[in-house]
Formats: structure tokens, sequence, C-alpha cells
């Protein structure tokens, strides 16, 4: 069970960390690791001592102490779990390193754009918290793609063919986000680029809006039904352990009837998701012209955006978002340091620290976490 008290003091802790090295790295010129080391301790303990963090926990614990779960057929992870158990080491290590792994690698893209890292990096723990903790072969393979747009950035190929590899053996649907990468950067490409500059798309955010309002006010659960139609027309049924989530339980309305209801959100949750989202799209597109880095930030934090308008309770597509969900706290910084009018500038930051400080985190301090509150010793 756990000692509640214990659990949001340590998370408290560990986003103080985030806010006190996010605020140095950002108005000081100390060396950036020495800076980030302390974040790096905090949040590897905090994160990887949590114990039965999710309904996957068990599952992953098995893998690293007797057999594996599910037949997995991702050759690194396969690997991995060989090696972890022959070293003989206690299951508690290997999620310390998962979670240090996911914090070195956000810190690694964070340090380019380090002057909005006192925002960036509190809203990266506050964000992707929950998710991190329970889709844990996820969240190991998040880093890689982290670390391939890195590379992409640095005009490294190979070393981001070879992260890209490795995220993909980790977790095959990694191939999604490698995929929008990769298009993206191929859209940069010589008479390419030239055709899409021509597009209205390119030129303003508009159409950008009109389908994110589209998504948020008029989207219905029934379309489900439809858009799944398109995805049954990918056969995956040889991959034995991600073809279960192929079925109507996962992908139509029979899974929200079957499962937990219609995703019920407060008039003043989404008024603060608008008002949150509108603007990162709106100056997010305009930031992603002045800095070529900031396009992959960009169009990941709208896909997320847009699929979480449209996921309903569906679990399926709510993993799917997660492979785009860590890198909307950078955008989301990005575009409250960018903004030029100093009162459109404060409302920015009362409505970020509104949906995120408090409704996502202060609020909820005291209550029971929906994974519990557990940590090895209580085990």
């Amino acid at each position: 069970m756990g000692n509640i008290f214990i659990y949001w003091t340590l998370q408290s802790f560990c986003l103080l960390t985030c806010i006190i090295c996010g605020a140095i790295i950002s108005k000081s010129k100390y060396n950036y690791w020495k800076t980030a080391f302390p974040l790096v301790i905090v949040y590897s303990l905090v994160e990887g001592l949590r114990w039965n963090r999710g309904v996957d926990y068990p599952h992953y614990c098995q893998d690293l102490i007797s057999y594996s779960y599910a037949d997995y057929s991702e050759p690194l992870y396969l690997g991995w779990i060989s090696l972890f158990k022959a070293s003989g080491l206690s299951y508690w290590v290997a999620f310390v390193l998962y979670s240090a792994l996911l914090i070195i690698s956000y810190l690694k893209l964070v340090k380019n754009f380090r002057n909005s890292a006192y925002l960036s990096l509190p809203l990266f723990f506050i964000i992707t918290n929950l998710a991190a903790e329970n889709l844990i072969r996820q969240y190991l393979a998040v880093p890689f793609v982290i670390l391939c747009i890195d590379q992409v950035w640095r005009k490294k190929w190979i070393v981001a063919g070879a992260f890209a590899l490795v995220a993909a053996n980790i977790h095959y649907s990694a191939i999604i986000p490698l995929a929008v990468i990769a298009l993206y950067e191929i859209s940069k490409l010589g008479k390419v680029q030239v055709f899409f500059r021509k597009l209205t798309l390119t030129k303003k955010p508009y159409i950008l809006i009109a389908l994110f309002l589209f998504t948020f006010f008029f989207w219905k659960s029934s379309y489900m039904n439809e858009l799944a139609g398109y995805i049954f027309m990918f056969d995956i049924s040889t991959e034995a352990h991600g073809a279960g989530y192929l079925s109507d339980r996962w992908l139509t309305t029979e899974g929200i009837a079957d499962f937990s209801g219609q995703r019920q959100i407060s008039l003043i949750a989404r008024t603060l998701m608008l008002g949150t989202y509108l603007p990162a799209i709106y100056f997010g597109f305009y930031a992603m012209k002045n800095n070529a880095k900031v396009g992959i930030c960009f169009w990941f934090s709208y896909l997320a955006i847009i699929i979480d308008n449209i996921r309903g309770d569906f679990e399926i597509y709510d993993r799917i978002e997660q492979w785009f969900l860590y890198i909307t706290p950078v955008l989301y910084a990005i575009v409250y340091e960018n903004i030029k009018s100093r009162n459109i500038k404060i409302a920015y930051g009362i409505l970020l620290f509104l949906q995120f400080f408090f409704y996502s985190f202060i609020k909820n301090i005291g209550s029971m976490p929906y994974f519990g509150c557990a940590f090895v010793w209580d085990k």
C-alpha cells in the first residue's frame, strides 16, 4: 500500500528539484550537466524505486526475475532482460536505470533550448509522470527516440539511425514517432521543400487551428469506428503481443461501452485545455519558422494535442499519444518564453500554472494516486 505522506513528499521534492535545476540552467552559464546532475539522481531514485506503479509493473518485474510475461518479438528487449537476469542484480536496479535513461535523454533534448528549461523540466515531470510509471517498455524506448531527434538535429544520420533501430527493437510501435521524424526531414529536402512552401498549410497556422477546433468541439467517439476500419487494414497478426490491441475492444466504441465509459472532462478542465493548446499551436507554428529545431517539437506536440482530443477512453490511442506527449513541455516552454506581449505572456503563464501545476499536481496532493503510493521498501 505504501505511505501517502512519503509518496507526496518525494513527488514534491522531485518537482522542486526540476524547478530549481531548470531555473539555474536557464539563468546561468554553469556547466550544464553538473547543474543537471542532482535532477538525474533525484528523478532516477524517486521514479525508479516506485513499487507496483501501474498494471504493467508486475509483468515487467516478472521479465526481470523469472520468465518473460509475454511472447515479445523485440530482440533488443529480449536480449536486455536475459542480460539483466544473468547479472544477478535486484529487479529495482533496472527500473532506476530506466528512469535515469529517460531523464538524461530528455535533458539532452532540453539542452538545445536551455533558456526555457525553468519551465520545460517541471512540466515534463508533471505531464509524463503517470504514463512513464505505467507504460514501462514504451518509455524505455522513448529515450532512444529522443536521442534520435538530437542526432538528426546534429545531422549525424548514422547515429540517428542506430538510435532509431534501438527504439524500434525495444518497442515496435516506436516506428510511429520515427516515421514522423523521417517525413518531417524529407519535407525539408530540395524540391520537396519547395512544394511544401507553396501549400497554405505551411504558410499560416489557420488550417491546423481549424482541425484542432473541429476535433476539440465536434469529434464524436463513434468516429472511431470508421477510423478503426483503416487501422485493421494493417495486418500485424504475426506480432502476437501487439495484435491483441487491434480489436473492437481497443479501437471502437465497443471498447468504451465494455470498459470505462465516455471520457468525462469538466468544463473548467476543457477551458484550460483550450487556453493551453490554442496558443501553443498558434505561437509554436511561428516559433518553428524562426528555429528549425522547433519543427519536430511542434509537430510532435500538435499530433499529441489532436490525438488527445479524439482518443476518448481508448487505451490504444492513449498509447499512441504517449509517443508524442513527452515533447509538449518543450513546446509550451518555448512558446511562453517567446511571447512578446507582456499581458499575453502573463495570461498564458496563468493558464499553464492552472492546467498543470495546480490541477495536475497541487490539487492532488494528499489524495491516493491511481497506481498507489508504494515504493520498493513497502513490498
